[in-house]
């Protein structure tokens, strides 16, 4: 699918985007390091956010997330729950924006103290 940023749009044909990460693509230079990363992928939440993890470590992006519980069991066997544990032990913080047929998460860095003020609920980080 595209890749829209600051600078350009950049498509990557299906094989392309499954053999990427958010950290190969600014390392190899291809688009430049994020400061929000907008996540929607149908189960495979887990698999983006450790292909970034070294973007999340040192350039502490806003990470909004759209988790399907059902599909990461079902495709990649995996709960939803360590997905915010993860998070929480990188130094992120969240909240629940809503749900519909999956569930609307903003992570922010706790270091941006007030990302997370407004509506919505703490994600349970525990």
């Amino acid at each position: 699918g595209e890749l829209r940023g600051d600078y350009d749009t950049f498509t990557l044909g299906r094989d392309e985007a499954l053999r990427s990460s958010v950290d190969a693509l600014w390392m190899l230079d291809a688009v430049p390091p994020p400061d929000a990363l907008t996540i929607d992928v149908d189960g495979a939440e887990g698999l983006v956010l450790r292909g970034a993890v070294r973007t999340l470590r040192e350039h502490r992006p806003l990470v909004w997330v759209s988790v399907h519980p059902d599909y990461m069991m079902a495709r990649h066997g995996e709960y939803e729950q360590p997905l915010h544990l993860w998070m929480r032990d990188l130094g992120y913080q969240g909240t629940h924006l809503g749900y519909d047929h999956e569930h609307h998460l903003f992570y922010w860095p706790e270091e941006r103290k007030n990302c997370g003020d407004g509506p919505g609920s703490p994600v349970r980080m525990r």
